[in-house]
Parts: structure tokens; sequence; C-alpha cells
């Protein structure tokens, strides 16, 4: 994963683009969601991205923990003003990032992957890492188990997943 993101790094890609495919990478969130991802959505000072629930799978609302990293790359996207609402803007101002800018990045960084492929390699390194599999799939926002397991499970465990998702931007260099 730190290859790629160098290798990403090194591409004539507009930075917008970039920060994006780091973001997505540091918090294993889907494309759509970091694509989408607008300023109201994150509260900085208690590191937490509140994705609304009309853009999860889930229906629900998810809260992820920030790491260090992915706070930096917030302050280098609030830096670049130009996109308005949205933290990852496309190429024109207030305008999403199309749906296959970042797929592109990475075929121009030589990279055969998906940005999807970064919610796989988190899930990979979790397992090597003795990560508790609750906590990585709530890190990847997938629903517990059956209909009535989830109705009574009621926290998200954020805190916990908290030193997970900085132990995997560490791990990336991200």
């Amino acid at each position: 994963m730190g290859a790629a993101l160098v290798k990403i790094d090194a591409t004539r890609c507009a930075p917008s683009t970039k920060r994006a495919i780091r973001f997505t990478a540091l918090t294993a969130a889907r494309q759509i969601e970091v694509r989408r991802a607008n300023w109201e959505q994150f509260d900085l000072e208690a590191a937490v991205w509140v994705k609304p629930a009309e853009s999860m799978k889930t229906g629900k609302p998810h809260r992820v923990p920030l790491s260090d990293r992915a706070l930096d790359v917030l302050s280098e996207a609030r830096a670049d003003q130009r996109g308005g609402a949205l933290v990852f803007p496309g190429s024109r101002p207030g305008a999403l990032l199309g749906d296959k800018v970042m797929t592109q990045a990475l075929r121009q960084a030589g990279i055969a992957a998906s940005g999807h492929g970064f919610r796989s390699s988190f899930k990979d390194w979790a397992r090597h890492h003795d990560v508790d599999e609750l906590l990585s799939e709530f890190a990847l926002a997938h629903v517990e188990g059956s209909a009535t397991v989830a109705a009574y499970a009621r926290d998200d465990l954020l805190e916990k997943r908290r030193p997970v998702m900085q132990r995997w931007a560490d791990c990336i260099g991200g």
C-alpha cells in the first residue's frame, strides 16, 4: 500500500485526486463515499467523519475515526478551497470527482488494482495483525450478523476502532 501511494504521488494527477486516493486508503472507505464527502460530515476536533445514512449501503450513518494522517489530508484539502462544500472536488469547482478518475490514476501509476482493493488490503492487514474481526468489519461498515444480532448491537465501537485506524495509517505510511 505504501509503495502504491508513493507511485500515485509521483503521477501528474490533480492534487484533489491524489488526496482522495490517499484518504480512501487511510479510511478504508468506498470511493463513492470519498467522492461525495463534504465538510459538514467532518468533526475535525473529534477526529471523526460521519458518513450520512443516505450514502451508506446499510442505510445507517457510519462514523469513521480519523488517523493523524487522514487529518493531515483533510487539512491539505481545506487549504484548497476551490471545492466549496466538497472535500475532494473534481476539475470543475464544486463538481464531484468523476467516477473513474481514481481508477484511472491508479492505472497511470502502474497499479493493477481498484480503489476497492484498498478495502481488501485493509482487511488482509487486519487479519495478519490480529485486529479483532468485529472491529475490522465495523471499520468497513459491514453489517453484523443476523438482523436480530444487529438490532442489539447499538455501539459502533468507535473508540476501539480509533487505534486500529491509526495503526493502519502508520503501516501504509499514509
